[in-house]
C-alpha cells in the first residue's frame, strides 16, 4: 500500500524520525492508526459544559473543607523576601 503525504506531513514525521521518537514512517503510521482505531479513554468525548461545572463545583467544595484545621500562616512567611529569596536559589 502506498500514501502520500502532504509536504508539511513529511516534515512532521522527519522531524520525528530525527529526535528518535520513531524509527521509521511506518511505525509512525501504525503508532497512529492504533490509537485512532483502538477504543480507549483517550478517545472519550469531552465532558459537557454541565459535566465541567459539576466538577468545578465539587473541587471548590473540596478546597472549602479545612479537615485540619491548620492555623494561618504567619505575616513574616508571605513576605516577598520569603518567597523569592535569589540567594537562596542561587541567582
Amino acid at each position: 500500500m502506498e500514501i502520500t503525504l502532504s509536504p508539511d506531513l513529511e516534515k512532521l514525521v522527519q522531524q520525528r524520525v530525527e529526535r528518535g521518537e520513531f524509527e521509521n514512517v511506518e511505525e509512525i503510521v501504525e503508532f497512529a492508526l492504533r490509537r485512532l482505531l483502538s477504543p480507549s479513554e483517550q478517545m472519550a468525548s469531552p465532558p459537557s459544559p454541565a459535566e465541567k461545572v459539576k466538577a468545578l463545583k465539587d473541587f471548590f467544595d473540596e478546597v472549602d473543607r479545612d479537615p485540619i484545621d491548620a492555623p494561618p500562616l504567619p505575616e513574616e512567611a508571605l513576605r516577598r523576601v520569603n518567597l523569592y529569596d535569589d540567594r537562596r536559589n542561587g541567582l
